[in-house]
């Protein structure tokens, strides 16, 4: 059996499926969910969350930066060379994520250039959830 707190027409649903004995689905049951985990799934889907993604101005890292904002997710771009960053920004900004990227200069082998981040993600947002 597994079980999932949903959000439906914004609502909490829990769903539950049953299992046969060959593991595909036998029932579907849907229910709303408790109060608390109704509260829960709330939060979780309305939290904003951010990024910092090094080295993103090209590449492999340039493409985590478009995934994670085209799922809502707030990134910060970076990139040692301040004009390959901005350019990078630009790309994404036309591909519609605007709202969702911004561009902050960062060389990892510079103690005040990483500060720098540290400090613009404190005063910006307050907190940091992904780490790429």
């Amino acid at each position: 059996m597994a079980c999932w707190v949903v959000m439906q027409d914004g609502k909490a649903v829990f769903i539950q499926v049953s299992m046969a004995a060959n593991n595909s689905p036998s029932a579907l049951e849907k229910e709303q969910a408790h109060p608390i985990l109704t509260a829960m799934a709330e939060a979780i889907a309305t939290t904003k969350r951010y990024a910092v993604v090094t080295g993103s101005n090209k590449g492999i890292g340039f493409e985590i930066c478009r995934q994670l904002a085209s799922k809502g997710i707030i990134v910060v771009l970076t990139a040692r060379d301040e004009k390959k960053g901005f350019e990078a920004l630009e790309k994404l900004k036309s591909d519609g994520l605007s709202d969702h990227v911004v561009f902050c200069q960062l060389d990892v082998v510079d103690p005040s250039s990483v500060a720098s981040l540290a400090d613009f993600i404190k005063s910006k947002f307050g907190r940091l959830d992904i780490l790429v």
